[in-house]
């Protein structure tokens, strides 16, 4: 009993599989679009019959694509060497700036001979305090009116009075 079921699903599998390849030996339609494009369908679309058959397998793209592969390996390896090479003498460099630099602080003498006789001329002053601007500024002067009606927020506005009965 299960080795008839067996051969049945065998005979089942086999006739889907083979009426999948007999399928695929239909015939192709070539097809003209309107942008000027082709296109390639299996019912007809009004355009020519187009017999297909595929070609065969050129003996030596595995040797032409091995090739290939070791070249793109090779150019990878240079490639990886020079950053690494490059990535060195950058290294070398910055530790080069960093020693000179360091050389020319150290260089460096810890002031200015005239400042040493002169000073640095803030010793003898105190510190400045900048006075409020209020009303009629800060030693008695007047603000214009132009600072004095146009304060932040505010609109300028012109005010009339009547003239008196004269």
């Amino acid at each position: 009993m299960t080795m008839r079921k067996i051969s049945c699903f065998t005979a089942v599998a086999l006739l889907s599989l083979s009426s999948g390849l007999l399928g695929a030996q239909g015939p192709i339609y070539k097809c003209a679009q309107v942008d000027g494009s082709l296109l390639y369908s299996d019912y007809p679309c009004g355009g020519t019959v187009v017999d297909v058959h595929p070609g065969s397998a050129d003996p030596d793209a595995k040797e032409r694509l091995a090739n290939a592969q070791s070249e793109l390996d090779r150019a990878a390896a240079a490639r990886r060497t020079n950053e690494l090479e490059a990535a060195a003498r950058r290294e070398e460099l910055s530790q080069l700036r960093r020693q000179s630099e360091a050389a020319q602080n150290m260089a460096e003498p810890a002031s200015n001979p005239s400042d040493v006789y002169y000073g640095t001329g803030y010793d003898a002053y105190g510190p400045y305090i900048q006075r409020s601007n209020v009303r009629g500024g800060a030693r008695g002067h007047r603000t214009s009116l132009k600072s004095r009606f146009h304060g932040e927020g505010r609109v300028p506005a012109i005010i009339r009075r009547p003239h008196p009965p004269g």
